[in-house]
């Protein structure tokens, strides 16, 4: 399966191949996504530019007839974790949406929807479902798009389910089973709370590397290239003039949007009332994930005892001369590599 994120920014590009229970990286790409797909205020795909960026990156990545997985990273996709009565398979489509009619903005006529049951507790008669909603003319355009392009969307997913997935199958084994993961993207950060090793809150925030490179724009007086420029060496630990002015700004920027993320967190606890454990470490992804003072800035609002960056190939057979492709690159294919688990 190959797994395709089209950020805002950036798109990403990977291709498992599961062999004896163990999967190989066949191949991963991340090249600049044209903007222009993007409309500058709904963020909605321009159906047309998408084709023919789409055209580019099938033949450019040899994707005509792989069965390709990508994902919806917007508002018009809705992901929530409940726990219902044990319920049979007929009926579980109907009692989802009415679990999740309130935080929709759409009719039922406007959407699709799906679920998936992630534990069952037969003390209790109930269950842990995973559902994600979404706008259905957002689900057929993107498919139309691949389709025109000459590509095969075998499925459409949700970033947060593309985070769980991944992390399951990297860090699903070891001690730690209460973890926050954080991805920030360009102009969207996305955050997922896993207790006792199962999905169980998810939230997107607008904010992101675009917003740092903003604030160093303005803070110290550049071009956007420029600015740009500096917030990549400066999260590659290159040498970077003005390097305390630039981390100073971009710290700043940071620690709006994390305490942002705090507030959602603590919120979260208290409609829990104390049933759950707090988190024990913090995963960073993303393309913005590296600046250096980032894990500070998570302890900070979080405190934990563990913050690490997510290495979302870290379990799989890493083909000669990719390493070194994704070394600075690793934390940028999290939810990519998610979407590729996808069968």
């Amino acid at each position: 399966m190959v797994g395709v994120d089209i950020g805002i920014w950036s798109t990403k590009i990977v291709e498992l191949r599961r062999k004896g229970g163990v999967y190989e990286l066949k191949k991963v790409y991340m090249f600049p996504t044209d903007r222009s797909i993007f409309a500058e205020k709904e963020r909605k795909i321009q159906k047309e530019r998408c084709v023919h960026f789409l055209k580019y990156t099938v033949r450019h990545c040899r994707l005509r007839s792989k069965k390709i997985t990508a994902s919806l990273n917007n508002e018009n996709c809705i992901v929530k974790y409940i726990r219902m009565p044990q319920a049979p398979e007929d009926q579980m489509e109907n009692l989802c949406w009415e679990a999740v009619k309130s935080d929709v903005p759409f009719n039922r006529q406007e959407v699709n929807i799906d679920c998936k049951i992630v534990d069952i507790d037969e003390e209790r008669k109930d269950m842990g479902v995973v559902i994600a909603v979404a706008k259905r003319d957002l689900i057929e355009n993107l498919m139309d798009a691949f389709k025109k392009a000459g590509a095969r969307l075998a499925i459409v997913d949700a970033d947060e389910l593309a985070l769980y997935n991944i992390w399951e199958v990297n860090y699903g084994l070891e001690n730690e089973k209460n973890v926050l993961i954080v991805d920030i993207g360009a102009e969207l950060t996305k955050m997922l709370i896993i207790i006792d090793a199962r999905p169980c809150f998810g939230k997107m925030f607008y904010g992101g590397g675009c917003d740092v490179t903003d604030a160093i724009q303005k803070g110290i007086g550049v071009e956007e290239a420029e600015a740009e420029r500096m917030k990549i060496k400066l999260a590659e630990d290159e040498p970077v003039e003005r390097k305390e002015e630039v981390s100073s700004v971009s710290r700043e920027k940071v620690e709006g949007l994390f305490r942002e993320m705090k507030s959602s967190v603590d919120s979260f606890y208290r409609e829990k009332g104390g049933k759950f454990p707090w988190i024990e470490k913090v995963f960073l992804c993303g393309g913005s994930s590296r600046l250096p003072f980032l894990k500070d800035v998570v302890r900070q609002h979080f405190d934990v005892p563990s913050v690490e960056e997510f290495n979302p190939f870290g379990m799989f057979v890493i083909k000669k001369g990719f390493s070194e492709y994704i070394e600075k690159r690793v934390t940028s294919f999290a939810i990519a590599a998610g979407l590729a688990l996808r069968q």
